[in-house]
């Protein structure tokens, strides 16, 4: 498995180097628009969210996910109540794409086997646990100090990944003396995220049309 550590029944993931790290360089495609990485993917569908178009083309002229995260900061038009509801799903259909369309990385998902993915991101108390892989918290959820949200979003993209490539997975397992045979007739959970359209132009224009939200 790449930069990535297991123990028990977690496998954290903490740098840029981790696949499943929205900074991590792999290209994908969503609709019409190739990102470099899920950061870059994250702050477009953001920015196109809230109409900012300015801003979704100077982050798809930036390189570097740092470049991405910071213009995402400056998206005009910003309704935090909005983002919240919107952000799971978005992060989940570029998770998906990301793995999807890259079997290596896709490899070093399913090496995770049935552990639940936590982002060790000190700094990071939305996306990640608030905590660092150093910190001896780390493997007690109830001393987290952030939501995993990017943790749970690879779970979820894991399941619907293994019910479309369950060879592969199988032989993940099979390779791996310490896993039990995984059950691939039972459906895990995961919202629909297939119909997630990262354009918003519609729903923008609707917003636009009711005003200013109360």
């Amino acid at each position: 498995m790449s930069n990535m550590k297991t123990v028990g029944k977690y496998t954290f993931f903490y740098d840029k180097s981790c696949p499943p790290s929205n900074w991590y360089m792999m290209d994908f495609t969503i609709k019409a628009y190739t990102f470099n990485c899920g950061e870059q993917a994250m702050m477009f569908s953001k920015a196109m969210l809230f109409g900012d178009k300015e801003i979704a083309d100077q982050i798809m002229a930036a390189k570097w996910p740092g470049d991405h995260k910071a213009l995402g900061r400056k998206v005009k038009g910003y309704v935090e109540e909005i983002w919240v509801a919107r952000r799971n799903g978005i992060q989940d259909a570029i998770a998906f794409a990301r793995f999807d369309q890259n079997p290596k990385e896709r490899r070093d998902l399913f090496e995770s086997l049935d552990t639940l993915m936590v982002e060790a991101a000190k700094n990071d108390k939305i996306w990640g646990i608030g905590l660092g892989i150093t910190d001896s918290r780390i493997h007690d959820p109830s001393k987290w100090l952030g939501l995993n949200l990017l943790g749970e979003s690879m779970d979820r993209a894991k399941a619907r990944l293994i019910l479309k490539y369950p060879q592969e997975y199988a032989a993940v397992v099979e390779e791996s003396m310490d896993a039990p045979a995984p059950d691939l007739e039972e459906e895990p959970y995961f919202p629909e995220t297939d119909g997630v359209d990262i354009n918003f132009e519609e729903e923008w224009q609707n917003r636009k049309e009711e005003g200013p939200q109360p």
